[in-house]
């Protein structure tokens, strides 16, 4: 995955020039209002928000590691791991790309 496509990823993660990401769904109903920006939406919901913006532009991390195709994908699912388990992010997302 090359830089356009990871910044393609994020942005719908997060959704930068939508303000009001739960449109005309129930904050808190149950239901997600889409499921490609999970993050923002679980931010959202763990803090009671309506607008998690700042909070993730100021506090959430990007951590990549490159690798060479599908001769390290094993690898890549033991670092995952690994790096859950040093870490202990509230959220993770998995790309697999």
């Amino acid at each position: 995955m090359g830089r356009p496509a990871a910044e393609k990823r994020i942005t719908s993660h997060i959704r930068p020039e939508t303000q009001n990401i739960w449109g005309n769904v129930g904050f808190n109903s149950g239901r997600k209002p889409n499921t490609v920006s999970q993050m923002r939406i679980g931010i959202e919901r763990i803090f009671n928000l309506k607008n998690a913006l700042a909070i993730i532009m100021r506090n959430v991390s990007l951590t990549y590691i490159e690798m060479d195709g599908i001769k390290n994908c094993v690898n890549r699912f033991y670092l995952e791991d690994l790096t859950v388990g040093t870490y202990f992010p509230l959220l993770n997302i998995d790309i697999e790309r």
